[in-house]
């Protein structure tokens, strides 16, 4: 194994920059991306993160490593945060053997957003929304798909909606401290179909002012 690691930090009078590269030769495209390229940029009221970056909401939020764009607005007592990339790269599935394939997975797109209001280690209230969903359009079919008549799916493209709020305190100068959160999710295991139509929808009675289709995304 053989890696190569580079870092460089700029400031000018409030404003600080760094960037880190990190090169392994374990990087393969049949796996999840070793390989990390990150810049950092930091203000009196704006953080940005460009590249990979592994932003924090929650505890039952984010927590993984993300490779796109993060911003944090933040002020006395308010924070704006917002994140948008991938959590996973497309690797397409291979036949191993007339009845085995490997594992494969789809460009997993994520976007978020928080906000933060109080003080930190003093009071803080969070909500949050995050959103997870796979995108079918990163593999051809014929590389989550059987090789036979039948197509069935290898893996199956996933979505999850994610809405929480937290809160966090502490008393007697931080000697006691309190944490609690609540998360409602939105999990589907398979997406593969699309949304359901309004007109399917009728059909078991539910009447929407709007078709669900029209708002996939």
């Amino acid at each position: 194994q053989n890696d190569i690691s580079l870092n460089f930090n700029s400031s000018y009078l409030n404003n600080i920059m760094n960037g880190k590269i990190y090169v392994s030769s374990l990087e393969s495209g049949q796996k999840q991306a070793i390989n990390r390229f990150s810049l950092f940029y930091n203000s009196p009221y704006l953080e940005l993160n460009l590249g990979d970056n592994t932003p924090h909401y929650s505890q039952f939020g984010i927590n993984n490593n993300v490779r796109g764009i993060a911003t944090n607005l933040h002020f006395h007592s308010f924070r704006l945060l917002s994140t948008y990339g991938y959590l996973r790269r497309s690797i397409a599935c291979r036949q191993i053997d007339e009845n085995s394939y490997s594992s494969g997975s789809f460009d997993r797109k994520v976007i978020a957003g928080r906000i933060e209001l109080g003080l930190k280690n003093k009071f803080e209230l969070g909500i949050s929304f995050i959103k997870n969903k796979d995108v079918i359009s990163s593999l051809d079919e014929n590389q989550f798909t059987t090789n036979d008549t039948l197509k069935s799916l290898i893996i199956t493209p996933k979505d999850n909606i994610l809405f929480g709020s937290d809160i966090n305190f502490s008393l007697l100068e931080k000697h006691l401290h309190f944490y609690g959160e609540i998360s409602v999710s939105m999990y589907n295991n398979n997406i593969y179909s699309g949304a359901i139509s309004k007109e399917d929808l009728e059909d078991y009675g539910i009447d929407l002012p709007f078709d669900p289709q029209n708002y996939e995304g």
